[in-house]
């Protein structure tokens, strides 16, 4: 094309990107283009602009400021936490080698870092969106945190094109249910197209919204131009609406033993149970439908649930464990890291498995009672523990078999790719496992499939949770020095296919969980869920066998608590 031909660089600025842009990175310098010789001219920053702070209200009204973001404390490259961006052209830079990133997607840019610097409106951070290669127009949301606001609700920010030679193009769009680009049907206002290369405030009316969840989003729908500047974003609204709470215990309707980690959810909030099955869900006032999901649990509903005003419900539930789905030794779980809630309640004997080896016998022979089967793709190298130490209620027994590929064993009527066992296990620090359970130890190498039999000693069966660690995967991300506060960054890239990384920072010496849910409140994933010492970590969420749609990370570690979404897109 004619108006490539006088293309030269323009800027220079680091980007840290890591795999957010599921192209490949060509370097560590990121150079935007410019186009015939255009130049950068946007005006109208304003260095003495106050953001308003969270909490506070504007002078003579009873609205709240529930968000006010500039930007300037967000790393470069990624987003603020609970803040995605969907990329649904999917288009690429590619007309230019020193472009080292193949696709546009919203990021946070440092205007400072470059020369001639380009301003932001109040600091030197902006969210930016970039122009496709060839040429085709942009098709990018920038979604914000989801919310549930009562009253009058507004949204503010400042808007810019980074050249007067091209000018941007936008609208803001409403989705009531999810963050999947068809559901942002809702647009507010009218398109804003050919926008200024002057700081504008753009203000929209979200009344309309008030009293249910939603998402609001920027959506750039520019066709070949440069580069589009958002800033300085503030949403305010009446005041949240009164809330009561909702509080009980959840069981196992089978052994009345406590459920851990069952996602409670209802009135417009969520909480999850602690180690002894009790919870407390603050909920807003009214009846309220309260949802019970926990994996490996049939989900419960407790309809029409009185919440008053700062009042107290009591609701007890029992969780009806699931036949085990994967009973069948050619049917085996996808296990990943962290822990895994589990029943053999159901399960059957699978006489055609060929009987354990004599070094399995304990002096209790080999027999194995109601089996269950997962298969466990080392995700490092290294020394894994899959481990029902203390953690069943029931005389467990394990086998694992593995054929040193990236397939999936087959079902050993031979004991010829059998690697391990264990039945009366020790923990890490040799001590007896209490109640005869389990803890299988054994050397994995990356990317090779174990497949894992859990089951009984004789013909018992029961509940319990398998935890399962690999030294080493969980890794410190280098970060000078000790982090002063629990930080959960999210996860990077998001939307995401197949895997993204979670990072997140511990203070101190602590216990810590970190769980995945789907959008109906169940448990898919868990990848930690232990001590861990003080330091910044990532850790890798692969959801290879999970559909696309709307998933949660929650970071939880005594009583800081942060929920996190995600948006797989296959």
């Amino acid at each position: 094309m004619q108006k490539f031909a006088k293309l030269f660089v323009l800027a220079l600025c680091l980007i840290v990107v890591g795999t957010a842009f599921a192209g490949k990175v060509k370097g560590p310098d990121a150079r935007l283009v410019v186009k015939n010789g255009a130049v950068i001219d946007v005006t109208g920053s304003n260095s003495n602009y106050e953001l308003p702070a969270v909490g506070s209200r504007r002078a003579g009204t009873l609205d709240e400021i529930v968000l006010s973001e500039n930007f300037d404390a967000i790393p470069v490259g990624s987003l603020p936490a609970g803040w995605v961006q969907i990329d649904v052209d999917g288009g690429q830079n590619t007309v230019e080698t020193i472009w080292p990133i193949d696709f546009s997607q919203w990021l946070v840019f440092d205007g400072s870092t470059v020369a001639p610097a380009i301003p932001g409106h109040s600091g030197t951070k902006f969210a930016c969106n970039i122009y496709n290669v060839p040429a085709s127009a942009n098709d990018d949301y920038l979604v914000l945190p989801q919310q549930n606001l009562t009253g009058d609700i507004t949204l503010t920010f400042w808007a810019a094109s980074a050249s007067s030679s091209w000018l941007e193009s936008f609208e803001v769009k409403v989705s009531t249910t999810d963050t999947q680009p068809a559901s942002f049907s809702n647009l507010i206002g009218t398109q804003h197209l050919n926008i200024p290369a002057t700081w504008t405030q753009y203000t929209f009316d979200l009344s309309a919204y008030a009293g249910s969840p939603f998402y609001v989003a920027i959506h750039h729908i520019s066709n070949d131009k440069l580069l589009i500047l958002v800033d300085d974003v503030v949403l305010e609204a009446g005041e949240a609406g009164p809330t009561g709470f909702v509080v009980g215990m959840v069981e196992d309707s089978e052994t009345s033993s406590p459920l851990q980690g069952v996602m409670v959810a209802g009135g417009g909030h969520s909480t999850t149970t602690d180690g002894t099955g009790a919870y407390t869900l603050e909920a807003n006032v009214g009846m309220q439908d309260i949802t019970f999901s926990l994996t490996g649990y049939e989900t419960y509903v407790e309809q029409d649930v009185n919440v008053t005003d700062g009042g107290t419900t009591t609701l007890d539930v029992m969780l009806t464990a699931l036949p085990a789905s994967n009973d069948n030794c050619d049917s085996p779980t996808m296990l990943e890291l962290g822990d895994t809630g589990y029943s053999t309640l159901e399960a059957t004997i699978d006489a055609s498995i060929a009987a354990l080896p004599a070094s399995c016998n304990e002096g209790f022979g080999v027999a194995f009672g109601p089996d269950i089967w997962f298969n466990f793709i080392a995700p490092t190298t290294g020394e894994a523990s899959f481990s029902l130490c203390g953690q069943a209620d029931y005389d467990t027994r394990m086998a694992i078999y593995t054929n040193g590929t990236s397939e999936v064993a087959d079902c050993p009527t031979t004991n010829d790719d059998f690697y391990g066992c264990n039945d009366d296990g020790v923990d890490e620090n040799g001590v007896d496992c209490l109640d005869f359970t389990s803890r299988l130890v054994v050397d994995v190498v990356e990317g090779q499939s174990y497949l894992l039999r859990v089951g009984g000693y004789g013909t018992e069966s029961g509940t319990g949770t398998l935890t399962v660690t690999v030294a080493g995967s969980a890794v410190d991300d280098g970060v000078e020095g000790v982090p002063t506060d629990f930080a959960f960054q999210g996860a990077f890239p998001n939307p995401f296919n197949p895997s993204t990384q979670l990072k997140f920072d511990v203070p101190v010496t602590a216990d810590v969980s970190l769980k995945i849910y789907n959008s109906l409140g169940q448990e898919v994933a868990t990848l930690v869920n232990g001590l861990m010492n003080a330091g910044s970590y990532t850790v890798e969420f692969a959801a290879n066998d999970l559909p696309s749609g709307l998933y949660f990370a929650q970071l939880h570690s005594g009583s800081f608590t942060s929920t996190q979404k995600l948006v797989l897109m296959k």
